[in-house]
This record gives structure tokens, sequence and C-alpha cells, in this order.
């Protein structure tokens, strides 16, 4: 079984230059690689995976629940 990719993972592998086409700052990008992606933002990200044939782990548009 492949290990879940990580956010950070998931940014490379789609490229800055493809997020930032989607309207997502360079800036903002950093600071996802930091803090990891916002729920509310994933569902862009996801598409932007799909397009680029990246795939996400089946659990990514699932809000974590804190513990």
């Amino acid at each position: 079984m492949a290990k879940k990719p990580t956010d950070k993972e998931i940014l490379r592998e789609i490229g800055v230059k493809a997020l930032v086409s989607a309207g997502i700052s360079e800036d903002r990008v950093k600071q996802w690689r930091k803090r990891g992606i916002p729920w509310r933002e994933r569902v862009k990200v996801a598409a932007l995976a799909s397009r680029k044939r990246v795939w996400i782990p089946p659990d990514f548009l699932q809000e974590r629940r804190a513990a």
C-alpha cells in the first residue's frame, strides 16, 4: 500500500505555476506548505490535482476532527 501523500507533497506535484494559474498566490502556496491546505480550498486543489493527474487520498476532502 502506498504511503498517503502530505499536503506539501500534493502541492509540489501539482506545481506552483498551475496553482498560480488557478488564482492562488505564491505566498498562499508557501503558507499551505507550512500549515496545510485549508478545508475551504481543498475542492479547488483536488480539481487541479485531477487535471494534472496527481493522486490524492480518498479522505482528502473529508474534514479532520479535532482530537
